[in-house]
């Protein structure tokens, strides 16, 4: 395997902020479902492809594709040997694989027939080094298909969360929106502009208004938004207290209520849908 380059994000995921994507993923992955389903259905996969899932995390997404893909298989692969771990424990089809790389500089052979991803490749600390690799490893003619997130203002799962923590404790810290984060890929020009500087054609993006359904327990919910997501970071940075944290999931479960449908929450979040293909030869 190549040498990872994107080390502070390596050393981020297997921190306790990887930990807590595996200690909340039944609501995470029930939040995303719609999001993964919309990226698989836009891919159409064939029974026989072979797909490739950058920055897979617990694997929900690979796992998913590797069931539309009976007859080829679905490889994530991601920088965290941590989210690897849980993702290689969890009961899914037999030709899902995962493998721990950066895939900034990891050589794919160019052996798959689509790429795929949800909310992983926001955080290379190259983005258009990144995505001229990922060009090389599928054929040409071969298509990218990946979800990232979108003005959080018209997110409810950061807007509210975020709102309810500065009020209770003031503002977090200042963030460059285009660094390598869950946000940096909010502005559609700009990820456009990454991807043809990177070598990609044909790409069509669109920000799409879609809701997060991350179940029926109110209050489960309201506390893993105060732990993953900008709520946690103005909390670390105000030096929240735990009455603090109570109070703030508190005031996010009754700001979800109106969300609140027979089936679970619905949160209207907007998601940035994103296709291209590589260049021809």
């Amino acid at each position: 395997m190549p040498p990872i380059t994107n080390t502070g994000q390596a050393d981020y995921w297997v921190s306790a902020a990887g930990q807590k994507w595996i200690d909340h993923e039944a609501v995470l992955d029930a939040a995303l479902a719609p999001m993964r389903d919309r990226i698989l259905d836009i891919a159409g996969l064939a029974r026989g492809a072979n797909v490739l899932d950058i920055g897979c995390g617990t694997g929900d997404l690979t796992l998913a594709a590797a069931a539309r893909a009976p007859l080829g298989g679905a490889t994530g692969a991601d920088i965290s040997e941590l989210l690897l771990a849980r993702a290689r424990a969890r009961a899914g089809p037999a030709n899902a694989r995962f493998l721990l790389c950066d895939a900034q500089v990891q050589d794919f052979g160019g052996r798959y027939s689509h790429i795929v991803s949800r909310l992983g490749l926001m955080f290379f600390s190259d983005p258009v080094a990144a995505f001229r690799n990922l060009a090389r490893a599928v054929p040409a003619g071969h298509r990218l298909t990946f979800a990232a997130w979108g003005p959080p203002a018209r997110t409810l799962w950061f807007s509210i969360p975020k709102s309810v923590a500065e009020a209770r404790l003031g503002p977090g810290p200042e963030r460059d929106p285009r660094a390598p984060g869950p946000l940096a890929f909010q502005d559609l020009d700009n990820v456009t502009g990454l991807l043809a500087a990177a070598g990609w054609i044909d790409i069509e993006a669109a920000t799409e208004t879609m809701a997060l359904t991350p179940g029926k327990d109110l209050e489960v919910v309201a506390a893993t938004a105060a732990k993953v997501g900008p709520a946690v970071r103005i909390i670390a940075h105000n030096g929240g207290s735990a009455m603090d944290i109570d109070a703030i999931v508190a005031e996010i479960a009754r700001r979800f209520e109106p969300y609140c449908e027979p089936g679970g929450l619905a949160l209207p979040a907007a998601v940035n849908i994103v296709t291209c293909r590589t260049a021809s030869t």
